[in-house]
């Protein structure tokens, strides 16, 4: 139980850092106008947001006793990572023509 406590700390720990660096490169990207560093932003929003979501289903399964929240919360972050590569490939195609 405590444990899980823990964990939950550090995923939303780790959700901040990458939320902090989403900002730098985002940042980054307007100064240099890099779709390059940009798009290397957006894929640490979508893992800041997958690690976030993970917290949250660790919490459920902690209070409720849900076995299938961290289940749910893995295949929904594995589906947003797999968008935001899918989201890349197009913006990499589009953008050469």
């Amino acid at each position: 139980m405590i444990e899980n406590y823990k964990n939950i700390k550090k995923l939303i720990l780790l959700s901040i850092c990458c939320l902090l660096f989403m900002f730098v490169e985002l940042m980054g990207s307007i100064l240099c106008n890099s779709l390059t560093i940009l798009l290397d932003a957006s894929n640490f929003l979508v893992n800041g947001i997958a690690f976030l979501i993970n917290a949250i289903s660790l919490y459920v399964y902690e209070k409720k006793q849900m076995e299938h929240s961290q289940h749910f919360g893995s295949i929904l972050s594995m589906f947003m990572i797999y968008m935001d590569y899918d989201h890349h490939i197009y913006i990499r195609i589009h953008s050469s023509n």
